[in-house]
C-alpha cells in the first residue's frame, strides 16, 4: 500500500466523497478487510456443488462473515459503502480481486418490511445481477427449481405450517411429501448450489454481501444473524456486516431468553437453584459461542478514531478547507484554531484539547473540525457549542448559552454548572479533566467566556470576582 499522506477534505460533503472513494481515512482498515477477502477467494474448493450427492456427510461450509465493527458515528456506514465502491470499481490496489467478485447491493434491515424473509431478498438481487447476462442459463434454472420446494418451508414464506393437511394421505406423502421434506432439509447445499452456477454464469468467483447496522433492528437482526448461521454458508459468499459488538450481544441474549422461557425461569430448579446468576453465566456463554462461530474474532475490523488513525500514520495527516487555501497540517492547524477561540498565546504544542476530542466517534469530530475551520471566530465559537449540544443538555447546561452573548450570563450559567460538581477548583482551571463527558462541558463553558473576554474591557477582573474567587472560597470552607 502506498504511504501518501492521508487527507481530511471538508470541502467535500459526504455524498462527493462516496463518488471518489480513493479518500478513505481508515486506510488500515481497508487493507485487512481486502487480505481476508484475497484468503476466502484462494480458499473456495475446486468441487461443485452441484456434484454433492444427498447421502454424503459433508460439504464445504464456512463461517466467513466479517464484521465492521465500531459504535454508534464510528463510520461503519461511511467505510462499507466506500470498501464496496471500490470492491465493485476495481480502483488502485484491489483491482486483482475486485475482477473475482460481483458486489451486490447493500442490504438496510430497517428498509425490509416486517413479513419479508432476508433469503428472498438476497434472491431477488442475484436474480436482477443475471438478468440479462447472456449464455446458458439451464445449470441456474436447474439449480433455482431445486431451491423451490425448500424455499417453501422458511419462515415468512408460503403457509404457516411446513407440512399442510395433504399429509394425511399417505399415498400423497408416499409420493411427494418425503421429497418435500428432503428439499428443506438441503436447503443449505441446494442454495449453495444456486450461488455457484450464478457465479459461473457471470463469470466471477464470490459475491460480495453487506449488511448495514443489523444489531440496531430488533425486528430482523436476530433472524439475519440465523439466517448467516444456518443458511449463507457458501464460500463463494463474502459477508460484510457492521454494528456494535455489545449491541449485537443484547440482541443475542434477548433471543436466549426467549428461548428458556418464562415457565423455566420461573419453575426449573435445576437452572435457576438459589439465584439467577446462574441462567445469566449461561446466557453469556451461549452469546459468546454464537458470536465466535458467526463472526470469528480474527475477521472483526474495529473502526479508529482520528486520534488512532493519527497515531497509526505517524501523525501524517493532512486537512483540506476549500480549494482556496490549500492542505494543512491537521495537528498544528487544529491546535491554532482551538488556542484562537479559547484567546490563548501561540503555542506549537499540540493543544490537550485536540489530542482529546480527536478519541471521540469520526463522525462527531469531522463536525467539530468543520466547526473550526469557520472563519469567524464568533462565529465558530457558536459552531462547536451546536456540535456539542446533545452532551451539554445531558449535563444540565443551558442551551440558550449558544446563541446568547451576554457575558453576566454567561458567568451565571458557568457558576451554576460548577458549583454542582464535586471538583469545582480543579475544573475551573479550564484545562482537560479526565472524565469525558466533563471535558467537553468545560471547553464548551470557556469558549462562551472566552467570546467575551477578548472584547469587553475588565472582562478578566469580572470573571475573577464573580466566578472563581466565590467557587474558591467555597469550596475551602
Amino acid at each position: 500500500m502506498d504511504k501518501l499522506k492521508l487527507v481530511i477534505d471538508l470541502s467535500k460533503n459526504e455524498t462527493e466523497r462516496l463518488k471518489n472513494p480513493t479518500d478513505i481515512l481508515q486506510k488500515g482498515a481497508f487493507e485487512r478487510l481486502t487480505r481476508l477477502i484475497r484468503h476466502q477467494l484462494n480458499s473456495i474448493p475446486d468441487d461443485s456443488f452441484a456434484d454433492v450427492r444427498d447421502t454424503d456427510l459433508s460439504y464445504p461450509r464456512t463461517h466467513n462473515a466479517v464484521l465492521i465493527e465500531g459504535g454508534r458515528g464510528s463510520g461503519k456506514t461511511t467505510f462499507l459503502l466506500t470498501a464496496l465502491l471500490r470492491l465493485r470499481d476495481g480502483r488502485d490496489e484491489v483491482n486483482e480481486i475486485a475482477q473475482e467478485l460481483h458486489v451486490l447491493p447493500m442490504i438496510d434491515p430497517t428498509l425490509i418490511e416486517t413479513k419479508e424473509n432476508i433469503i428472498i431478498v438476497i434472491l431477488s438481487m442475484i436474480e436482477a445481477a443475471i438478468a440479462h447476462v447472456p449464455g446458458d442459463h439451464s445449470k441456474l434454472d436447474k439449480a433455482k427449481q431445486a431451491l423451490a420446494e425448500g424455499l417453501g418451508l422458511l419462515d415468512g414464506i408460503g403457509a404457516n405450517s411446513a407440512y399442510g393437511s395433504e399429509w394425511e394421505d399417505a399415498n400423497w406423502v408416499m409420493s411427494r411429501g418425503l421429497n418435500k421434506a428432503m428439499k428443506g432439509r438441503l436447503f443449505e447445499r441446494k442454495l449453495s448450489a444456486y450461488i455457484e452456477a450464478a457465479l459461473n454464469l457471470l463469470s466471477k468467483k464470490a459475491f460480495v454481501l453487506a449488511f448495514d447496522d443489523v444489531d440496531t433492528n430488533f425486528a430482523h437482526g436476530h433472524t439475519i444473524l440465523e439466517t448467516i448461521r444456518k443458511y449463507l454458508t457458501s464460500p463463494r459468499l463474502i459477508l460484510l456486516l457492521s454494528g456494535d459488538l455489545d449491541l449485537y450481544g443484547r440482541l443475542l441474549r434477548r433471543s436466549i431468553y426467549d428461548t428458556f422461557g418464562s415457565n423455566i425461569l420461573k419453575h426449573d430448579p435445576d437452572i435457576i437453584r438459589d439465584d439467577k446468576q446462574n441462567v445469566a453465566n449461561a446466557v453469556l456463554e451461549l452469546e459468546e459461542q454464537y458470536l465466535l462461530k458467526v463472526v470469528p474474532p480474527q475477521h472483526r475490523i474495529s473502526m479508529l478514531p482520528l486520534g488512532g488513525i493519527i497515531q497509526s500514520r505517524q501523525g501524517d495527516v493532512q486537512i483540506v478547507l476549500n480549494a482556496e487555501n490549500g492542505t494543512h497540517e491537521l495537528k498544528s492547524w487544529a491546535s491554532g484554531r482551538i488556542r484562537d477561540q479559547l484567546i490563548e498565546t501561540a503555542n506549537a504544542r499540540l493543544h490537550p484539547f485536540f489530542d482529546f476530542v480527536v478519541m471521540e466517534h469520526l463522525r462527531l469530530v469531522i463536525g467539530y473540525l468543520r466547526a473550526l475551520s469557520v472563519d469567524d471566530l464568533q462565529q465558530s465559537r457558536k459552531a462547536v457549542l451546536t456540535v456539542f449540544e446533545t452532551r451539554l443538555r445531558t449535563m444540565g447546561v443551558p442551551m440558550d448559552l449558544i446563541d446568547n452573548g451576554n457575558f453576566d450570563y454567561a458567568l451565571q450559567a458557568t457558576f451554576n454548572w460548577l458549583i454542582r460538581q464535586e471538583n469545582a477548583p480543579d475544573l475551573l482551571r479550564f484545562g482537560v479533566p479526565a472524565d469525558r463527558t466533563k471535558a467537553i462541558v468545560v471547553h464548551c463553558l470557556a469558549l462562551a467566556l472566552s467570546q467575551n473576554l477578548e472584547v469587553r474591557p475588565g472582562g478578566a477582573l469580572q470573571a475573577l470576582f464573580a466566578l472563581a474567587l466565590p467557587i474558591t472560597m467555597m469550596c475551602c470552607l
